[in-house]
């Protein structure tokens, strides 16, 4: 698990606590799809449906396809690649509150793109994150709103478990205790919620 907060969530999928911040993910034979086996940081798209701490294969597919339960519009998809394009990777790293807003930003997004954006508005609400959270996730909803270049993402999808947005990189760099999946796909080696 990488550096994160608890935050209480509303929303048309879950209501509770859930930790905030990167996932750390195995890819093994994976080869074959074009994905160099190794680990690698992700975010998760998908308040719909719990992760599992067990082994579980994921396809590659195209952003507009998550979360399996309610997909993203075009618009989302958009904004997310602002966003990404304006983190430039640093929402991979320690600083917790930097990851919690970004997160936050990321469930935002996707799903209150069309409806209006905030943490207190619309179907998805968030509360409980520290004022610097809260600070990045502002700055990260006016990059997604101010139009910069995107960055290429993919969406990670499992019929049964919550999906995930990869940029296509940010390989960590020492292999730790995490699990190995089968033929294809990427793990998820920690569970979201609290």
């Amino acid at each position: 698990m990488g550096a994160n907060e608890i935050v209480n969530l509303i929303s048309p999928g879950y209501n509770g606590q859930a930790y905030t911040g990167a996932i750390m993910v195995t890819a093994t034979n994976s080869n074959a799809i074009g994905i160099p086996n190794g680990n690698y940081l992700i975010y998760c798209a998908d308040l719909y449906q719990d992760s599992s701490p067990a082994v579980n294969t994921y396809s590659v597919v195209s952003i507009l396809t998550i979360p399996t339960s309610a997909p993203m519009t075009a618009l989302a998809a958009g904004l997310l690649s602002n966003m990404y394009a304006f983190a430039g990777g640093a929402q991979y790293g320690a600083n917790a509150a930097l990851n919690c807003g970004f997160q936050l930003a990321v469930w935002d997004i996707v799903t209150d793109a069309i409806a209006g954006l905030g943490l207190n508005v619309g179907a998805f609400q968030a509360n409980g994150e520290s004022a610097a959270a809260d600070a990045f996730y502002n700055a990260f909803i006016a990059a997604a709103l101010g139009g910069q270049q995107g960055s290429p993402l993919v969406g990670l999808s499992n019929g049964e478990y919550q999906d995930y947005i990869w940029d296509g990189d940010h390989i960590v760099p020492s292999p730790g205790a995490f699990a190995l999946m089968g033929l294809s796909g990427l793990v998820s080696s920690r569970r979201r919620r609290a």
